[in-house]
């Protein structure tokens, strides 16, 4: 009776019953803002945009990003999405569909964490900093604070007009089979750079 309850506690926490795939698409494959963040568990019912999404994202989540282009930043920081050393969280592209994220207008990153986020895997993502701010210290993956546990993965980081991915401080992150390129191409910026980790 003892191995079977030891058993049940190390599924339970192994295994967590909460965690949900959520989804985004675009307009052409039925996302919406309007739906729900339970309904957005639904493939039929997605979110329309990254904003939306995100504030339905706890630790052990999954969100799956249909193909196109994302005009917007995922501010990860602002939302406070966070995983657990047992729970991370998961954003990637659904079933290797091509997904850029590439912010318009007067943003500074393409995506944002702070020290109220760990233990996330961003994944199969193109992000493009092209239409970014021209600044000092702006990056297309972003770290402010102390970041723990980030993985970032199999994903293309381009057109940075200051740097490419900057982590300003933080132990266990993961940069593993990226295309980091064109990055530090800003002018009259010195010193931009394709990747600044620090730790």
């Amino acid at each position: 009776m003892k191995q079977l309850l030891a058993l049940l506690a190390l599924l339970l926490v192994a295994a967590p019953s909460w965690a949900t795939t959520r989804y985004v698409a675009k307009a052409g494959d039925n996302g919406s803002d309007a739906n729900s963040c339970a309904a957005s568990a639904n493939l039929a019912k997605p979110k329309l945009t990254l904003a939306s999404a995100l504030p339905c994202i706890e630790a052990g989540d999954t969100l799956l990003i249909r193909t196109g282009t994302y005009v917007e930043t995922m501010r990860l920081d602002t939302h406070t999405v966070t995983g657990t050393a047992l729970s991370r969280v998961w954003i990637g592209a659904y079933n290797g569909e091509v997904v850029t994220i590439a912010p318009g207008g007067a943003l500074e990153h393409v995506v944002v964490l702070s020290s109220t986020n760990d233990y996330i895997t961003v994944d199969g993502l193109i992000l493009d900093g092209a239409s970014t701010w021209n600044t000092d210290g702006a990056a297309v993956f972003r770290c402010y604070g102390t970041c723990d546990g980030i993985i970032l993965q199999n994903s293309e980081i381009k057109n940075g007009p200051y740097s490419g991915v900057f982590f300003a401080a933080g132990s266990g992150n993961q940069l593993l089979n990226n295309h980091v390129h064109t990055n530090g191409i800003g002018a009259g910026l010195p010193g931009g750079l394709g990747m600044y980790l620090s730790g």
